[in-house]
């Protein structure tokens, strides 16, 4: 639950512009690592298709803005003074070519701007009405307008109607001869990230970086970055014709839009929209009218799943679902398969349809071929159609739902590990992925259990003997997965994500509500132990010694829990850890014994632990149960101390709970 908050000042009604060297810092963790270069062969035939050659020479020979007999485009200085005077000519040759060259609806709803004209770029965040922001400012954009385009909260012109950003500066203000192209990528990189959040349907973003002598390609999916050479546009004066018509294309998949989300455009803004997909193996169509304007949730990331989730109508019954568009590595199992051999099970999510590749045959390695060893060569994006839940667990509204939510999900988590065929694990168990029932849900559909895409097939992590691609938010994971994800144990002997590892998830989200929320939408006044913070550390070892250090004591200190949760959440909380603690230091133990020998001994230990799954989701299961009966038995009015915990007032425990947030990292 706890998650990074950054806060900054603004001049009222101004804006602040943004941090650039932070924003850079937090690109080039994004994208992890050196980006890598394009292939020549890529670059020479990018956008070929858009301009025939004969109407190209034609351009360059009459055009004044190409000078045939010196080679070069008209007006840009071998030798530029101001970086303005640089970019004020590109601007004028940009829109030249798309004057004369482009098709009618790109001369139409395409407007090259230079930043002289006060670009103010507003970041994602703000609401309408914000006098505070921030912003950012590229030397050139291309403005658009269509069924993809809106225009900005703030200002005619932002990262929700452009199609491509190009900085335009002079070489040696580009500090090219001290900092790598990485710096020029970084940099690159803040103007590609609004694109992908504030245009939802993005799957790639392609920029430019333009001096008085060379262009650079730098292109952005969701496996990271490529940049190519420095291209020579004067002597490859076709290279720029066919970027900038395919920088402002007319067609979605041009410029990286998926065509299958569209909006209707009033007044410069998004009005209703829609989103079509496939229905099984048939190739039916079906387009659902979206329910929200906005995705209901988005990755900010540009490294990653990129899941997006629209909240839509069915055409036909008017009932609520949700559309999740999600990259995943090639090698891995689509989610909605997963979801498929779940149908029908209590507590998880019920899928109505998927598309296992959304566009087939198109993938992240065909918008950009090449990529490094030891990365996934290629991501595939699905679509998965389901059911409509509610808030996650953390917008309970009554200590009663959120056990009956946390109990129900590992009920529904139990069903799926312990069948005999095609038995599943989770292995992402967090907040965010445990949904509340509706408010008068029956026993079983009180909660929910929600992203299946880190899932695995039992057989086949058992077979493996191993824990592939271990997933799960630090706070939340177990101890054996943090040992995954650390480097200094890359060649322990983890072995493979079983039930247990989830079950201890399952209990750090209890401790986590429990500890931060003093009543429903109320956080905690009370300072948080030491060790929670650890729990939240950026350092996988920090974190795993933190909880097995709690887990030798044996027991939990609840002092600082609020008077809002009752003995009976209590004493549900402190079994359920009584519980987990010894089969976690078993694990621990067992992984130390062994070393990175993954020996038959270490593998007994395991299947001992596996047999016996049953008997562990009927003792946690009998903890809730037990607390279940309390409450609903004392049904009580609001006591005394329960009132104190809600009468805390709302502002001043939101900004403690900041406070500690900010803390914890």
């Amino acid at each position: 639950m706890p998650m990074r908050l950054r806060t900054r000042s603004a001049a009222p009604g101004q804006g602040r512009h943004i941090d650039v060297s932070e924003e850079k810092a937090a690109i080039c963790k994004d994208i992890e690592g050196q980006p890598h270069e394009m292939r020549d062969a890529f670059v020479d035939r990018l956008y070929e298709g858009l301009v025939g050659k004969a109407d190209g020479m034609k351009y360059l020979k009459e055009s004044p803005f190409y000078d045939g007999k010196k080679g070069r485009w008209a007006g840009i200085s071998k030798k530029p003074r101001q970086s303005s005077a640089l970019q004020k000519q590109m601007q004028r040759i940009m829109a030249s070519i798309i004057s004369c060259l482009g098709e009618k609806g790109q001369k139409d709803t395409r407007q090259v701007v230079y930043k002289a004209e006060k670009l103010k770029m507003m970041h994602a965040g703000p609401k309408p009405q914000d006098t505070e922001f921030e912003f950012s400012s590229p030397d050139i954009v291309v403005k658009a307008t269509g069924p993809h385009f809106e225009v900005p909260a703030i200002g005619d012109v932002g990262y929700s109607n452009v199609t491509a950003c190009f900085n335009v500066r002079r070489e040696e203000d580009t500090e090219f001869g001290t900092v790598s192209r990485y710096n020029m990528v970084c940099h690159a990189g803040i103007y590609a990230r609004q694109i992908f959040i504030q245009q939802p349907n993005r799957q790639f973003v392609r920029l430019l970086h333009i001096t008085e002598r060379h262009l650079y390609i730098i292109h952005f999916d969701r496996r990271g970055a490529q940049i190519s050479k420095a291209v020579d546009y004067h002597f490859k004066p076709w290279i720029l014709i066919r970027l900038v018509l395919g920088l402002s294309s007319f067609n979605a998949a041009d410029i990286g839009l998926d065509d299958s989300v569209k909006w209707e455009i009033e007044g410069g803004k998004k009005v209703r929209g829609s989103i079509t997909t496939k229905v099984g193996g048939s190739g039916l169509e079906v387009e659902y009218p979206l329910a929200d304007i906005r995705p209901i949730f988005s990755n900010k990331d540009i490294v990653g799943r990129g899941s997006v989730i629209y909240k839509v109508r069915d055409p036909e019954t008017g009932r609520m679902l949700v559309v999740k568009d999600i990259w995943r590595p090639s090698y891995a199992v689509c989610e909605g398969k997963f979801l498929e051999k779940a149908k029908g099970v209590p507590g998880i999510a019920q899928m109505v349809s998927f598309e296992e590749e959304h566009v087939p045959g198109v993938e992240t390695l065909k918008y950009c071929p090449l990529y490094s060893e030891g990365r996934p060569q290629t991501l595939i994006q699905s679509r998965i159609v389901m059911e409509h839940y509610g808030l996650n667990i953390t917008n309970f509204s009554s200590e009663v739902q959120l056990i009956g939510a946390m109990r129900d999900t590992i009920a529904g988590h139990m069903t799926l590990y312990l069948r005999e065929k095609d038995a599943i694990i989770h292995r992402d168990i967090s907040s965010g992925n445990l949904i509340l029932g509706g408010p008068d849900a029956a026993p079983g559909f009180r909660g929910v259990l929600i992203d299946f895409d880190a899932s695995n097939l039992v057989e086949e992590l058992q077979a493996a003997g191993c824990n592939p691609h271990p997933a799960g938010t630090f706070i939340f994971a177990s101890v054996a997965t943090l040992r995954s994800l650390d480097p200094e144990h890359e060649k322990a002997a983890v072995t493979w994500s079983d039930h247990l590892d989830d079950l201890e998830a399952f209990l750090y989200n209890l401790y986590s509500v429990m500890t931060e929320k003093s009543g429903p939408s109320k956080y905690s006044v009370t300072e948080y132990p030491e060790y929670y913070y650890a729990w939240a550390a950026d350092s996988e070892k920090v974190a795993a010694e933190a909880k097995l250090a709690q887990f030798h004591q044996g027991e939990l200190d609840l002092s600082h829990i609020s008077p809002f949760w009752s003995q009976a959440s209590k004493q549900l909380l402190q079994s359920f850890f009584k519980f987990i603690a010894p089969l976690a230091v078993l694990k621990e133990e067992a992984r130390v014994a062994y070393g990175n020998r993954l020996v038959k001994e270490h593998r007994e230990v395991h299947k001992t632990l596996r047999k016996d799954a049953k008997e562990h989701y009927t003792k946690i299961l009998s903890f809730f149960d037990n607390a279940l009966r309390e409450l609903e038995r004392n049904a009580m009015p609001v006591t005394r101390s329960h009132k104190r915990a809600q009468e805390v007032d709302d502002d001043d425990a939101n900004a403690e709970h900041t406070a500690k947030r900010i803390r914890a990292t």
